[in-house]
């Protein structure tokens, strides 16, 4: 039975579209590099390719099952006469995830696969959570012995991971070498992946510990804090994006208008203003127009804009605003411009 990842959704299928959305974001390596190292998108690619594979788990394949539409009204019926809802699955199928990841050849690569680990881990959850409910350490106590049962559920749809990994694998050789040359080395026999799962080492013990002892005080922590933050946000959004059918980043087109009208003295100040700056105007002087000159001058690599305020009522008049005059009034560009705040949903629909 082909593996599942949401109700409607195949887990071949939500893997490739994560993937795709990163290959989208390929404008933004050089920014991403200056954070994370020359490797940072291999490794989001490798933890892109491995966040779910905890999800061929027997148990969430049948609890995922239950919740597919051709099935609801069944599991409704069933429910209602028991009087409860469809039992879930009750573990993390990330933390399988990354046993899994355990399996693979990273080579010399630690800090890769310490990276790919610790983003596969954290991109539902916080890593402190994850440790107070489901830590593997000591090894033998309750966590452990639950990691080793719920691995268990894993062995009977290894095949299809692997063979979807290696598959996955192929299609990243282009973009992603590094990623996809580890990829491949994932083993074919469900024994030798288990073993690596729970006889030598697991998920808490190799990668958690260690990003738990980093000293605060010390130069490797704020660099490795610098690049999770990083990678979590990265691999966190590629995932949201793909599971809402965004397969791609959009980015404003060197044709879009960021003013309708001829500069006055501090708009072309902000026009020719590289790198960081600050205006203080009064009202009505037209501090937004310097801003979107400011941005436009300042876009590369990437076309895309973070503009904040500091009220819901301005963010939503500068939402429309802005999403009439990069749309030039198409609907189909809307999204070209999104807008987040409490009541953002109230405000749209």
């Amino acid at each position: 039975m082909t593996l599942l990842a949401k109700p409607t959704e195949f887990l071949t299928d939500h893997t490739r579209k994560t993937l795709a959305v990163l290959r989208s974001m390929n404008c933004g390596r050089s920014i991403h590099r200056q954070v994370g190292g020359p490797h940072i998108h291999e490794s989001i690619a490798i933890a892109l390719a491995m966040h779910d594979v905890g999800k061929a788990a027997e148990g969430f394949q049948e609890y995922i099952r239950s919740r597919q539409p051709s099935s609801h009204q069944t599991a409704i019926a069933q429910s209602q006469s028991r009087g409860s809802r469809p039992k879930r699955w009750g573990y993390r199928h990330e933390i399988l995830s990354a046993g899994v990841l355990m399996s693979l050849d990273f080579g010399n690569r630690l800090e890769m696969e310490r990276d790919a680990a610790l983003s596969i881990l954290s991109h539902h959850k916080d890593l402190d959570l994850l440790w107070q409910k489901y830590s593997t350490c000591p090894k033998g106590n309750a966590g452990y012995q639950d990691y080793v049962l719920r691995s268990e559920e894993l062995r009977p749809n290894l095949h299809q991971v692997s063979d979807m990994i290696r598959r996955i694998a192929e299609s990243l050789k282009d973009d992603f070498p590094i990623a996809s040359d580890v990829l491949k080395t994932i083993p074919d026999d469900p024994d030798h992946i288990i073993n690596t799962m729970t006889d030598q080492d697991d998920p808490f013990s190799r990668y958690v510990v260690w990003f738990r002892e980093l000293d605060e005080g010390d130069r490797e922590y704020e660099t490795v804090r610098r690049r999770g933050l990083l990678l979590k946000g990265v691999v966190t959004s590629c995932d949201h994006l793909a599971s809402g059918g965004i397969e791609g980043v959009r980015y404003l087109s060197d044709h879009s208008t960021f003013s309708r009208y001829p500069p006055n003295g501090s708009q072309s100040w902000a026009s020719a203003l590289e790198g960081s700056g600050i205006l203080i105007a009064p009202t009505g002087s037209g501090k937004t127009e310097a801003a979107l000159l400011w941005a436009q001058r300042n876009l590369h690599p990437c076309r895309r804009i973070i503009y904040m305020l500091p009220t819901t009522a301005s963010i939503n008049w500068m939402y429309i605003r802005l999403r009439d005059q990069f749309s030039n009034g198409d609907v189909a560009d809307y999204d070209l411009v999104s807008m987040l705040h409490h009541k953002s949903l109230f405000f749209l629909y």
